[in-house]
């Protein structure tokens, strides 16, 4: 799928460092990334936010696509608040539709 293609490209080296979705809530899993570069950018690295961006892009399961799609045709990048914003919504509807 070409989703899946786009985000692995775009996804830094240090993505082995973060971890999937899986089962996670969107807080546990946005909890769980923004720790983990807490950790990283202590460590003397940086992680730019675009970088995060595509890392919660990259975890995220094809229930996601949707969000995926959107993020990766927008014509401006998308703040890293913004994208946690639109994936926890995107949860409460899917939730709540089921």
């Amino acid at each position: 799928m070409a989703i899946n293609h786009r985000c692995e490209a775009l996804s830094p080296p240090s993505r082995s460092a973060f971890t999937q979705k899986g089962n996670l809530s969107v807080k546990e899993y946005v909890a769980k990334i923004q720790n983990t570069s807490v950790l990283i950018e202590a460590s003397g690295s940086r992680i730019s936010e675009a970088e995060k961006v595509e890392i919660v892009l990259a975890g995220l399961p094809p229930k996601f696509d949707t969000v995926i799609t959107l993020t990766l045709f927008s014509s401006e990048p998308l703040p890293l608040q913004r994208l946690i914003n639109m994936v926890l919504e995107y949860e409460n509807h899917q939730t709540r539709a089921v």
